[in-house]
């Protein structure tokens, strides 16, 4: 169940992306899914140029929905904004002394010693084989949420076709729908009743809950979406 070293994670996190949403959204769904090996290539070009003809071949397939190159970079540019990579912790490290190799300032030592730097490379290698226990849970986590982006915005190109999701409109539009379409489930999201020694026994009805909270009171859902 757990998703350590569990493979079988990554098609239940990724189921969410691969059937809810095409049916919350049957149109927005499908063509998120059919084009995101391609958007993901655009997003991942390492250049400009690179991504320009990435997002005029999209606007060529035939399941663009009519939309232009300069839609899709400008969903290149979202995914540029949200900041979807995610960073090691030892970028905090960078441009301070210890990155630069400064020995001290002002008389306090910034050379770690001995002890430390042995403890850190533990911590270090053991944070790498816990990321690693986790590559196919995460593999699952991040297809739901591509899948969410790439639904919001063909959504928000529907319903707003002169639209940009760069905009500040646009930008909080596509916020609010991610998080509709991916039932709240962050952190920030949590209920109550999630909260201290209770997340533990509650964290597997969590799904479920928020699932029945958006299809049965459907407050944020359109009668056709629910």
């Amino acid at each position: 169940t757990f998703g350590f070293f569990n493979l079988s994670q990554m098609i239940v996190q990724g189921a969410h992306g691969l059937t809810v949403i095409p049916a919350i959204l049957p149109k927005s769904g499908m063509k998120s899914l059919i084009n995101m090996p391609a958007i993901r290539l655009m997003v991942n070009t390492g250049s400009e140029e690179a991504r320009e003809l990435a997002a005029r071949r999209l606007a060529k397939s035939p399941h663009a929905g009519g939309l232009t190159a300069e839609d899709f970079m400008d969903l290149g540019r979202y995914y540029d904004n949200m900041g979807a990579d995610v960073l090691g912790a030892e970028l905090l490290e960078h441009g301070t002394g210890v990155s630069m190799g400064f020995s001290g300032w002002r008389g306090h030592k910034m050379v770690p010693s001995q002890v430390d730097e042995a403890i850190r490379g533990i911590h270090k290698a053991s944070s790498k084989l816990y990321d690693a226990s986790f590559v196919a849970y995460r593999s699952g986590e991040k297809f739901s949420r591509y899948a969410q982006i790439n639904a919001a915005f063909y959504e928000f190109k529907r319903l707003f076709p002169e639209g940009s999701v760069m905009s500040d409109q646009g930008q909080l539009w596509m916020a609010n729908k991610i998080h509709e379409l991916g039932f709240h489930m962050t952190n920030a999201g949590k209920s109550s009743w999630q909260q201290g020694l209770a997340r533990i026994p509650m964290q597997w009805l969590s799904y479920g809950f928020r699932s029945l909270e958006a299809v049965a009171l459907g407050r944020e859902f359109t009668t056709a979406e629910t």
